[in-house]
């Protein structure tokens, strides 16, 4: 089983991350792996811009985090 884990999770809430299905996290535009609620309180630059995270790209399979 792959474990895709967000990365501000492991950073800060280890125990509370890991998903075993790749469509639940997304990648930011900073290149970060993210879940729903870490991209919603992100300290996003330019508000007005921000991508819906629906629509960012899925992480990529089969390969670790940067």
């Amino acid at each position: 089983m792959i474990m895709y884990i967000c990365q501000p999770c492991q950073e800060n809430n280890p125990e509370d991350c890991g998903h075993c299905d790749r469509d639940e996290l997304r990648v930011a535009p900073n290149g970060e792996w993210m879940c729903d609620t870490c991209y919603e309180y992100a300290d996003h630059e330019d508000m007005e811009n921000v991508t819906p995270w629906q629509d960012l790209p899925l992480p990529p399979e089969y390969v670790e985090a940067k």
